[in-house]
Formats: C-alpha cells, structure tokens, sequence
C-alpha cells in the first residue's frame, strides 16, 4: 500500500502546531483537541531490532524487545524500541507476512558504518552507535544503560493532531533543536502487537508474537528545524494498534541523535 508524505510549505501552520505543542494541548487552533504532545531527547534510547519469521534464533529476541517496552511503557526505562522484519529469510520455506525489503537494506546500510561490519538476526541497533545479538539480553540492556548516560545533542519536540477532511492522515509538528544540519528525519509507522501462527520455516508449529513491529518508514533528508507534515496511516490496520516513532539521524554515520513517540 502506498503513501504519502506531505510537507507543509507553510511556515505559519508549522508555527502555530509549534506553538500548540510548547504549550500543551489548546482545542483553540483548530477546534479539535492534541491527541498526544510528548517529547523526549537523545537521552532516550532507540533500540532497532531486525528479526524474521524465518529465523529460529529471533523469537528470543522478540521477547526481549517486549520486555524492554514494557519497563518503558511502565516508566523503568528510557528506551523507544522498533521492530524491523527482513526478507532475506523468505527463501527459506516461509515469507514473514510482516517482512519488507527496504528493511533489510536499512540494515545493510547499518553494516557499513557499524564497527563490526556484520548483517545477521536477531540483530540489535542501539542508538545508531553499536550492534548486538538481539537475544543476549545482558549485553543489550548494559548497552542502553551506557549510552543513556551520554550528553544530548539534539532534542525533538513532537505533537500529533487528526488530518483535516482525512480520517486516514495524521498531521505532525516537530521541532529539532540542537544538531540541525546534515540530518535525516525518519517517520516510522508501527502497529503495537502483532501474532500468528507459522506453519512452515524454522518456526513451523509456533505462534509468534512481536512488539512495535514497523510497517513503514519515511525518511526525509535536511528537514527543516521545525515544520508540519501530514502522513499517510492508512497502512496501519487500527488505530488503537498503531503509533508513530519519529527520530532524527546524523547523515553519514547513523547516530541517533533524538526521539519521540506518539500514539494514534
């Protein structure tokens, strides 16, 4: 399914959802209420997990990543957690219903700036800094806990609010201080639980379940510091299962720098 990203040529809309998201939820604007206003800063940690149906070795790691999220969800931990389900173990007698191939491209660009070079699942991406099994959960949370002590760089603000005249768009306000140039916005639009059962592959004869699982990501190189978009989340099979994760990323190196979620 395909979608749309539009960005906002209007400097005032951007300012006035700006406005709208520094002072908290304000029904004046548009006559219809915020629906999350939430912001968090590179003290936050993004935890990228790519895993696959097809792999035996990844449920592990799913339950690792659930767990994280849960101590996130319950204010224990400072960490936004995605889900990326890649292709390349679809040959290999069952195709992840949940799989994409720019998902696994996503993570080969990874293996070019990571400093072990490797492509591999379950593979976790912490903070755009450092790669490890997804399943060693010991080395993964020590991973967290270090780099959550560093210094921000940056800061993003985000605010989400209903798509005028589109039920199936939501229209997003951001503002990144700090580092602003030579970054690139990503958009990620991801449903909280998602099961089945497998009957083929490495896992034939389980039920899988997995946690903020993406099912698309927008990338906009050079954003502006501030601005509105509208995003298509028609992708999403509900609403009440959907989120959207944005975060920003040094250019060249991947660092992540900022994050923020919102839910739908």
């Amino acid at each position: 399914m395909s979608l749309q990203l539009k960005i906002t040529g209007s400097l005032l809309l951007a300012a006035l959802f700006i406005a709208c998201l520094r002072g908290g939820n304000n029904s004046e604007l548009d006559g219809s209420p915020t629906i999350i206003n939430k912001t968090t800063s590179a003290q936050t940690v993004l935890v990228e997990l790519f895993t696959s149906q097809g792999c035996s070795s990844c449920p592990p790691a799913d339950q690792v990543l659930q767990r994280l999220v849960e101590e996130a969800e319950e204010g224990n931990m400072a960490v936004i957690a995605l889900s990326y389900h890649v292709d390349y173990w679809n040959r290999l007698g069952w195709a992840d219903p949940y799989s994409q191939a720019v998902f696994s491209e996503r993570q080969r660009q990874y293996a070019q700036v990571l400093p072990d070079h490797r492509v591999y699942t379950p593979q976790m991406v912490i903070q755009g800094q450092r790669a490890h099994v997804g399943s060693r959960e010991k080395e993964v949370r020590a991973a967290i806990q270090r780099i959550s002590q560093q210094a921000p760089t940056s800061n993003l603000l985000v605010s989400l609010n209903p798509a005028q005249n589109d039920r199936n768009s939501r229209e997003i306000a951001y503002e990144i201080t700090g580092k602003t140039n030579d970054i690139v916005l990503q958009i990620a639009l991801i449903e909280t639980t998602l099961a089945n059962d497998v009957p083929r592959g490495e896992n034939s004869g389980h039920h899988l379940t997995h946690t903020n699982v993406v099912r698309a990501l927008i990338s906009e190189t050079n954003p502006k510091s501030q601005g509105a978009l509208t995003v298509d989340t028609s992708v999403l099979g509900t609403f009440s299962n959907g989120k959207i994760i944005l975060f920003i990323q040094d250019a060249e190196q991947m660092t992540v720098l900022a994050a923020a979620e919102v839910a739908l």
